[in-house]
């Protein structure tokens, strides 16, 4: 709760939406946070040159404006799990929209520890690849393993850039990928969402790839 405000804001916003028959996602920046990516660099995505990956800008450290993309095989995707738990726990929210996420190739000690463990070459390219996917399609299973556990109401939304999966928009059902075809992006955005599916993943038209 915001340390000025003497009530929860979010609660009473998800109430008054659903006394008038609205329904309320949440919004989760679930790649980005500069609070933790100062507190735990560690975390971030790495290039082969140890400089950072930031989303949308050039810069690639710290000393410049940027936001910087956290490596989802690190210890980051745990606390990304909380903070999705302690919504669900507390907020009768209707979705989740969590953003800036997809396959990343990255270079940090937890990849490259990774890669090693499995016999693997971190300076193989393919590879390096190979664990991006497993890295995203392991996000992807234990963020819906844990909604399926708390909550029978929440909607999930994957918004993604950089993912070799076609445009449009994708459902995810047990890690499984199939094209809704009554589903459209127009300029990056959704022009259609079918609630009665469970799990979507939206493409964004820009790439980070």
């Amino acid at each position: 709760m915001h340390p000025e405000l003497s009530f929860d804001l979010l609660g009473e916003m998800i109430h008054a939406c659903h006394e008038i028959g609205v329904k309320a996602p949440l919004y989760i920046s679930a790649g980005l946070d500069e609070k933790m990516a100062r507190k735990h660099p560690e975390w971030l995505i790495r290039h082969k040159d140890e400089s950072l990956s930031c989303f949308g800008v050039l810069s690639n450290n710290f000393m410049e404006p940027g936001y910087h993309e956290f490596c989802f095989n690190s210890p980051y995707l745990d606390y990304l799990l909380q903070q999705i738990e302690e919504i669900l726990n507390n907020y009768p929210c209707d979705g989740l929209w969590l953003d800036i996420v997809g396959e990343r190739r990255c270079y940090c000690q937890n990849c490259v520890q990774s890669l090693l463990a499995e016999g693997k070459d971190p300076r193989n390219e393919e590879d390096v690849i190979q664990l991006s996917k497993r890295t995203f399609a392991n996000y992807v299973s234990r963020v819906k393993a844990l909604v399926e556990k708390k909550s029978n109401r929440a909607h999930l939304f994957f918004i993604i850039v950089g993912i070799s999966i076609g445009e449009g928009m994708i459902c995810y059902r047990q890690v499984h990928m199939q094209r809704l075809n009554r589903c459209q992006l127009v300029d990056g955005a959704m022009k259609t969402i079918p609630l009665q599916q469970d799990i979507y993943i939206i493409k964004s038209s820009s790439s980070l790839a």
